[in-house]
């Protein structure tokens, strides 16, 4: 500590006057719905809303970091809550029971879930498995629109192996410029933004179709499990909307083909041109080998939970992970993974869970639901015009927020709580939330998310050139969401 003191300077912390300004804004937007008159909402459940709309504000202003917001949220679940009378037994909660209801997103399987697929990720990156696996596929093409099918091809399977959204973003980006390279076009070229929207866009549409193919899955995957205690399996999910991927990917593909007109249509030398990228990657290591035979395992046994063994998803992530730092068999160790590891993410997605079941236990999402979704008469609506409801304002919704998992911690839990009462008993108060949350993974802005920001730092394409493609993949994708609900959902009993 005194090495810290005699060579560390500690600079105060600057602050800025717009970013002071909504801060403030969101102080005051828990201190009025605190004291506004809500009948029918217990002392518990106005509080947890009032820390929802502090929340809210703070996530889509993005006045104080995500890692910050998350520990004040929990610090004002402790105290506001911890003062609150409970509804069944009139005495106060406590500050040691708020405070495990605040921090209880870390005993969440999900979270380990998602950091399991992290530390994966993170070792596929720092072996280069993850540029092998796609560069190894885009090569297999060499005109302009067969390179375009082998970015999309390459992105779905990156998927089965780094599930964060921005893990695959950060492989294929560089597989792009690569790719430009090779092709002889600038980046400021049609075949530039025919690519780099292409990729930004794939990063949400990949990850539908997975359990493990995003962070806002495991954690909406984690409220319906506590909401109903049905437990979603990977081959559930797969089976599920595995197929709605499959088609979104097929018709991304037809609508960049149609904006954009690209110079060039092969590859000057052909497919060779593009295999030198491939083989400049050197041979195979004994580290990529091991990685690729353990991931591969892994996700085997996700698919083969629940269908052929009954285990624990969580766990046999866990075991994964301790394999990939045991010396002789794994590929990195404790010090360069945890140096890695996005802990304020992870304290993000463990918080947002705890505010999102706060918001069920105390009735704060029923009551919010019913006020917001009661009045339009949402509960006489079908399933099919009822998901499109939800499914717009999700889409609506993320003009706002940055985090998918910001949105989906204040969203779905207010979803699951207005399906629930509408009576609803079948598998559909699983598959319609799920279903949601696909919605709100649509990006029509390059701000929407940050995979989309990374792609678009790459200089391939402008925020007006995303904006098309964003608008027609949205309406196409709600088209979709529609049909496969009256149909291959609809067979299955989600919906």
């Amino acid at each position: 500590m005194a090495s810290l003191e005699q060579n560390e300077i500690i600079q105060p912390l600057s602050i800025n006057k717009n970013k002071a300004l909504w801060y403030l804004a969101a102080l005051a937007a828990l201190a009025l719905v605190m004291l506004m008159p809500l009948s029918g909402l217990s002392v518990a459940g106005q509080r947890a809303l009032a820390i929802a709309a502090f929340a809210v504000i703070v996530w889509v202003s993005e006045c104080i970091s995500f890692s910050l917001s998350a520990l004040t949220i929990g610090a004002l679940m402790c105290f506001l809550i911890g003062f609150a009378p409970d509804a069944a037994t009139g005495k106060v909660i406590g500050l040691s029971g708020a405070f495990r209801m605040a921090f209880s997103g870390w005993i969440e399987e999900m979270v380990w879930f998602q950091m399991g697929g992290l530390a994966i990720a993170l070792a596929m990156n720092a072996t280069g498995l993850d540029k092998r696996i796609a560069l190894g596929i885009v090569a297999c093409f060499k005109t302009s629109k067969g390179v375009l099918i082998g970015i999309i091809l390459a992105t779905n399977a990156l998927a089965f192996f780094m599930p964060p959204v921005v893990a695959r973003m950060a492989a294929m980006v560089p597989i792009i410029l690569g790719i430009l390279a090779v092709f002889g076009q600038k980046k400021d070229s049609q075949f530039a933004a025919y690519l780099g929207t292409t990729v930004a866009t794939m990063g949400n549409t990949s990850a539908f179709g997975l359990l493990s193919g995003g962070s806002m899955n495991p954690l909406v995957a984690s409220f319906v499990e506590k909401a109903t205690g049905v437990t979603v399996s990977w081959f559930d999910w797969f089976i599920w909307f595995y197929p709605y991927t499959i088609a979104t990917s097929i018709t991304l593909y037809f609508i960049v083909n149609y904006l954009f007109t690209v110079e060039v249509r092969e590859v000057p030398g052909g497919k060779e041109a593009i295999k030198r990228l491939y083989t400049e990657l050197g041979p195979w290591t004994a580290a990529q080998k091991r990685l690729l035979l353990l991931a591969t395992a892994t996700i085997l046994a996700w698919a083969c939970n629940n269908v052929l063994f009954s285990l624990n998803l969580t766990c046999i992530t866990l075991v994964s992970v301790v394999l990939l730092m045991t010396p002789g068999v794994g590929v990195i160790s404790w010090e360069t993974l945890q140096g890695r590891l996005p802990w304020g993410t992870m304290l993000l997605f463990a918080t947002g869970i705890a505010l999102g079941m706060m918001l069920l236990n105390t009735g704060a999402a029923v009551w919010f639901a019913n006020a917001i979704f009661g009045g339009i008469g949402l509960a006489g609506f079908g399933a099919l015009s009822a998901i499109f409801v939800f499914a717009l304002i999700g889409i609506l919704l993320h003009f706002g927020f940055s985090s998918s998992t910001a949105l989906c911690a204040t969203y779905i839990p207010v979803a699951i709580a207005y399906i629930q009462s509408s009576g609803r008993t079948d598998l559909s108060l699983v598959g319609i939330p799920l279903i949601i949350l696909i919605a709100t993974g649509l990006t029509i802005l390059v701000v929407n998310t940050p995979n989309t920001m990374i792609a678009y730092n790459s200089g391939t394409f402008s925020s007006r050139q995303f904006l098309k493609v964003g608008v027609i993949n949205a309406l196409v994708s709600m088209a979709l969401i529609q049909i496969f609900a009256a149909t291959y959902w609809r067979w299955l009993g989600i919906v």
